[in-house]
């Protein structure tokens, strides 16, 4: 439980309500509430919960999400309270059970705070003890030693497992918060987390691609280095997205010249439908019109019109999609360009190459509708807009203004009824709650409620459940009578004053007609203009993801060094006291002053070890797909970065146990 900045979290201590009323106390304005998720095995209870069962503990949540909206309801107007729950992750299995436990509640349930409580089945949050039987089962013996500052082969083993836990439950439900980053230091708070760094980063890398907000362990912004965090430059970013249209300035400048003219010819109907309707209302000759033309020259007139409006409307809808295919093309391509050439370890570092091909997929097609479609969309309604609010003034500057006023009050009534609507919505789902935690009682315990001939007593009790759900519910309906009977007197009485005006001869039936055609342009217009800047910041933060890959430089660049002419550079190879650890476990090195010599040209040597021992490795190394630790690699006595790596890796073929190339294709 915690206030929304995670300013103050805490265990709870007495009734639920007590919390809340000592949330209240210390002046929050949003307070979290939230139950941790049932375990559905036996085998999973903790050591202090022999006496309960699974079943028991999933009446005990169902009873806190009760409780929690009644306190929710009952406190509205002196703190918003959010309810929701934390995971635990022990098998597949417990989060197929949390989605079937979300979904019964539905949005009763507001938040989750995702949370992985157990590593190889066992708790490391109960005592010490267990903490570290925890980490022995990581071991070859149960006999491990504990060593913050050093740690062994079983703790890092045992937070390698922790964190993989902690993506693979982050990926698999999104949950809102992250609770207890670093729970697997909890006794032992100064455990070293170099070993891991890699996957920590890589954890941390994922809550700012998916926007959950950490709680409870380390303070995040402190743990995430520099160059990962999010970019606060919002105006540089937008800068950024929009260099990318510059390619397709013309097209898209054409495009927005026919979206300037199909606009106006959309905007010139009311007008002119509504002189048209003065025209024939007033009795005048049918043979001409004010303008000296025949109506049916004035209907070709128009057909022409429109059809010059649909011609540039699809020439505007062509240019915009073919340069948002071409944007996209564009994006996609040095994307994918940008992954290929990254180091080996950014795979094994980041989210996985499931993360790139998202950012291929997903964000490019954002970014490159945001730049065309949505851009065009609030630009037409911008335009649309502004034509039609000028042409609202220009007819009658005074109904315009009667029209505008309405607008706030409404607003107002629709934001009070809004509130009101929640609270009674939230009263009438504890009333339901209430009404099936009664039925359930006693159909559960049927027998004994027949034993006891306590059938018309409990009757009595559903019934008056019954009764509160029908009150609230006749409460809504009359609020709903009020506020619907309300906003449409309000629309009737600006009829009436419109009728006023005509009836007075302030203002045309014409013009009134077309008044109110542009109120609904202008209205449609200034909701499509709110999803426009909403669909502008989804495209800022798909770009974001974008730029950070076309942004970064490999470590081992492939172009920089001398090329390696394989005629006139190749003779020894030579590994000298060669030491490395992969990335992803720098603190398990798997060479460690490992030498080696391959003398002259044609011979033919094989690697023999164990599993583990390192010979992937010394492949790895001799590709350059990584550089060791310390030592050096030598062909003909140079090192071999300072060769540059695709002349280098031209100069070596490989066939891999799993081939994912044909023989050719190796071969040239």
């Amino acid at each position: 439980m915690g206030g929304v900045r995670m300013s103050y979290i805490t265990h709870a201590a007495g009734s639920l309500e007590d919390v809340v009323k000592a949330a209240i106390d210390r002046g929050f304005d949003v307070f979290g509430l939230t139950e941790h998720v049932p375990r559905y095995r036996t085998e999973d209870l903790y050591p202090e919960e022999v006496e309960i069962t699974p079943s028991d503990l999933l009446r005990t949540f169902d009873e806190f999400i009760l409780e929690a909206h009644r306190l929710k309801a009952l406190y509205s107007t002196q703190i918003t309270l959010l309810v929701g729950l934390e995971t635990d992750y022990i098998t597949d299995n417990d989060l197929d059970q949390l989605e079937i436990l979300i979904a019964r509640h539905g949005d009763r349930i507001e938040y989750v705070v995702g949370s992985v409580h157990h590593c190889n089945g066992i708790p490391i949050d109960f005592d010490k003890p267990t903490f570290e039987r925890a980490v022995a089962s990581f071991a070859d013996s149960s006999a491990i030693e504990i060593d913050d500052s050093n740690p062994g082969q079983a703790q890092i083993a045992f937070l390698n497992e922790y964190l993989d836990a902690q993506l693979r439950l982050m990926q698999r439900i999104s949950p809102e918060v992250i609770g207890h980053f670093d729970l697997c230091r909890l006794y032992t708070p100064n455990l070293s987390f170099e070993s891991v760094w890699q996957k920590v980063e890589r954890n941390i890398q994922f809550l700012s691609f998916t926007s959950h907000r950490p709680a409870a362990g380390v303070a995040i912004s402190k743990l995430v280095p520099a160059p990962l965090r999010a970019d606060p430059n919002q105006a540089a970013n937008l800068r950024q997205l929009f260099a990318l249209a510059k390619p397709e300035k013309t097209t898209l400048l054409t495009a927005f010249g026919l979206l300037l003219i199909s606009s106006s010819v959309t905007m010139s109907v009311p007008l002119t439908f509504g002189k048209l309707i003065d025209f024939f209302s007033h009795g005048a000759q049918p043979g001409t019109l004010p303008i000296s033309v025949t109506p049916a020259t004035a209907g070709v007139v128009l057909l022409a019109l429109f059809t010059l409006g649909a011609a540039a409307n699809a020439g505007r809808v062509i240019l915009m999609r073919s340069a948002s295919a071409r944007i996209v093309a564009r994006l996609r391509k040095a994307t994918y360009s940008s992954a290929l050439r990254q180091d080996i370890e950014f795979l094994e570092r980041s989210a996985g190459p499931g993360d790139v091909v998202s950012r291929l997929n997903a964000d490019t097609y954002i970014v490159g509708d945001s730049l065309t479609g949505n851009l065009s969309d609030g630009v037409r309604a911008i335009v649309t807009a502004s034509i039609g609010l000028s042409l609202m003034f220009y007819l009658s500057p005074t109904l315009t203004a009667l029209m505008l006023a309405i607008v706030p009050p409404v607003s107002l009534g629709a934001f009070a009824y809004g509130r009101y609507l929640k609270r009674l919505s939230n009263r009438t789902q504890e009333g339901l709650g209430d009404m099936t935690k009664v039925a359930n009682e006693a159909l559960s315990a049927v027998r004994t409620v027949q034993a006891f001939t306590a059938a018309p007593r409990e009757e009595a009790r559903f019934a008056a459940k019954v009764e509160h759900v029908q009150d609230l519910a006749i409460k809504e309906a009359r609020a709903a009578a009020m506020f619907f009977g309300a906003t449409g007197w309000s629309g009737n009485v600006v009829v009436l004053g419109l009728l006023a005006y005509v009836s007075r001869g302030q203002i045309s039936v014409g013009d009134l007609t077309s008044l109110l055609m542009y109120t609904a342009y202008v209205g449609g217009s200034l909701s499509m203009l709110s999803s426009f800047f909403s669909s502008l910041m989804k495209g800022l933060g798909a770009s974001e993801r974008v730029f950070q890959l076309l942004g970064r430089k490999p470590e081992i660049r492939g172009d920089s060094g001398t090329v390696f002419d394989i005629a006139r550079d190749y003779g020894n190879i030579e590994f000298k006291n060669v030491s490395f650890a992969y990335p992803s476990r720098p603190g398990a090195e798997i060479l460690r002053g490992f030498s080696m010599k391959i003398e002259g040209k044609g011979d033919s040597v094989a690697i023999v070890g164990k599993s583990g021992s390192g010979k992937s490795s010394v492949q790895s190394l001799l590709f350059r797909f990584y550089d060791p630790h310390s030592g050096k690699i030598l062909v003909n006595g140079k090192e071999i970065h300072n060769y540059s790596v695709e002349s280098w890796r031209s100069a070596i073929a490989i066939v891999p146990q799993v081939g994912v190339v044909s023989l050719s294709e190796n071969l040239i």
